[in-house]
């Protein structure tokens, strides 16, 4: 029996980590009882409202935030890692109460520092390394951002008993930049969120379009508003696209972030107010009815390896068009477009062609289904429960 911790601390305004932690969720509550125990840990109420309908082992670890508090103290102090993990068990309450459950391994799926300042066995996440391939972004390569992230990083590839990553990109890229044993990288690819997995009724999908005023065909893209999200690429791609299909939409879903401002300048230049619909923040069970309502996502981001939207859209029968970037034909394989996320007239090429030739949707469409039935929540799971047990082997042969 492998005794596996779980500490959730994504929240709503991180995006695709929030994701990442509600798959990680999904995944432990089908791990089989005969091999697994699971005791979930968290220290907020969004995580308490979240868990109550899954049969698992729950710790509430009260208001972590004095126990966050000392960790960044001692961090901005420049004192060692090694010699907290030796004390913190003496005196530190979240760093008692982690070692108190006597788990083989804790999951943190947030690219916690958490991960290697608590003193456990710990498998946790990295899902990108693009302060490092795309230096362009200040969101992400700033000064201080960049720094931040370099401390992090290579302090998880060195305490942590494992890493998890998206994708065998995502390994090498691990492993190049901070020299991690391969055999400590594991890959484990993204899956949808259970919530997308749901059937949307047409009295839904209604709703939702009477809801935020949405044209009867539009392309969707649910992204913050993150300057390498890249939304002008979109905006200007449409403009174009407009010639040949003068009733095309967009939809763009999410937080205003650094880049919203110039999104919106750049939609009122060209004219596109009545062609491109911003509906802000939208929750769980709208973002799964948005993907039935959608004709196609549209994801031109600059980030990689790979992304969970793409994902998502497939699981809910809608038509892909991505950036060809890192990890994402990996990722997707021919069941997606690929376009150059640099390029209007590509991008636009390839609006048109799903806006307007409905066999091309079709076959995309049925690939995505391929796709999405090949690596699904179980799938996801049972690897997931590989990992954690060769990791809890790792400790006991070490």
């Amino acid at each position: 029996m492998t005794k596996v911790g779980i500490y959730l601390r994504a929240k709503p305004e991180m995006g695709g980590t929030l994701q990442y932690n509600l798959s990680i969720l999904k995944a432990a509550e089908l791990l089989p009882r005969d091999r697994f125990e699971i005791v979930v840990a968290f220290s907020s109420d969004y995580w308490r409202n979240k868990i109550q309908r899954f049969d698992l082992k729950k710790l509430y670890l009260g208001n972590a935030f004095i126990s966050r508090a000392s960790v960044v103290l001692w961090h901005r102090l420049h004192l060692p890692v090694s010699v907290w993990r030796k004390l913190a068990p003496f005196w530190h309450p979240l760093a008692r109460e982690f070692i108190k459950q006597e788990c083989d391994v804790w999951v943190f799926p947030s690219q916690d520092s958490m991960s290697y300042w608590m003193p456990v066995r710990s498998l946790s996440a990295i899902h990108d390394l693009m302060h490092r391939y795309e230096s362009g972004f200040s969101e992400s390569a700033s000064f201080f951002e960049y720094r931040l992230r370099e401390r992090l990083y290579s302090a998880m590839t060195q305490w942590c008993a494992g890493i998890l990553v998206d994708s065998e990109l995502g390994r090498r890229q691990v492993h190049d930049s901070y020299g991690t044993n391969m055999n400590k990288l594991y890959s484990l690819p993204f899956v949808p969120p259970d919530y997308i997995y749901r059937d949307v009724s047409a009295e839904e999908k209604n709703s939702l379009r009477r809801k935020y005023s949405l044209p009867d065909k539009f392309f969707f893209y649910p992204a913050q508003f993150w300057k390498h999200k890249n939304h002008e690429l979109l905006i200007k791609g449409l403009h174009i696209a407009l010639d040949v299909c003068p009733d095309m939409a967009l939809v763009f879903s999410g937080g205003r972030k650094n880049n919203y401002d110039c999104v919106m300048e750049l939609i009122g230049e060209l004219g596109l107010g009545d062609r491109v619909h911003v509906v802000g923040y939208i929750s769980d069970d709208e973002m799964s009815a948005m993907y039935h309502c959608a004709h196609a996502l549209l994801m031109p981001t600059f980030y990689g390896p790979t992304n969970i939207p793409p994902l998502e859209a497939m699981a809910c029968g809608c038509p892909v068009a991505v950036s060809r970037i890192y990890g994402m034909p990996e990722q997707l394989g021919d069941a997606a477009l690929y376009f150059d996320p640099r390029s209007e007239d590509e991008v636009s090429r390839v609006m048109v062609d799903l806006w307007s030739d409905t066999s091309l949707c079709d076959v995309m469409k049925t690939k995505a289904a391929r796709k999405s039935d090949a690596w699904g929540n179980a799938a996801f799971s049972e690897r997931l429960g590989q990992i954690l047990e060769e990791v809890s082997l790792s400790r006991l042969a070490g």
